[in-house]
């Protein structure tokens, strides 16, 4: 019986220190990445795996898990045009987007220091959940939950 006990207090340790540290398990609950992931999906997210644009991250703002696609990292100088042109370093983004790019509220361009993140959304239509919108801003490093690195679908089976 003594080794049984050893054996799962072992095995809830390495969960918890798994769960604390490596991976994170969130709940979607907004359509801001519509139609790449949905409300009510599951998001994994990996805590030490490196982030890069195009990257779709968890972070938290306001007390409240958010899930947006990085479209700048440290050092990079973001401009979202009235026409809806995202650029980079003065380059224009070249990505898959279903929705026209509001230019939002942000000041443009943005400068992002270190450890700072430029996050959009994309369902582009509403700015209420990436940095376009001054509600939330700038990412940093610190408000980061994880990358994502696997997706289950819990609707629409």
């Amino acid at each position: 019986m003594k080794s049984f006990a050893v054996k799962m207090a072992v095995t809830a340790a390495a969960a918890a220190f798994l769960f604390m540290f490596v991976i994170g398990i969130y709940l979607c609950t907004a359509n801001s990445m519509y139609p790449r992931v949905l409300d009510g999906d599951l998001l994994i997210t990996s805590r030490i795996s490196g982030i890069s644009s195009g990257d779709v991250i968890v972070f938290s703002r306001d007390g409240k898990h958010m899930c947006s696609r990085v479209a700048a990292v440290p050092g990079d100088r973001i401009s979202v045009s009235e026409a809806g042109t995202v650029t980079v370093n003065g380059m224009p983004v070249s990505e898959e987007v279903f929705y026209p790019t509001d230019p939002g509220d942000a000041d443009y361009p943005a400068e992002l220091g270190e450890g700072e993140y430029f996050v959009l959304s994309d369902y582009r239509i509403s700015t209420g959940t990436d940095s376009r919108s001054s509600s939330v801003g700038i990412v940093t490093s610190r408000d980061i939950e994880g990358k994502v690195i696997f997706l289950v679908r819990r609707r629409g089976f």
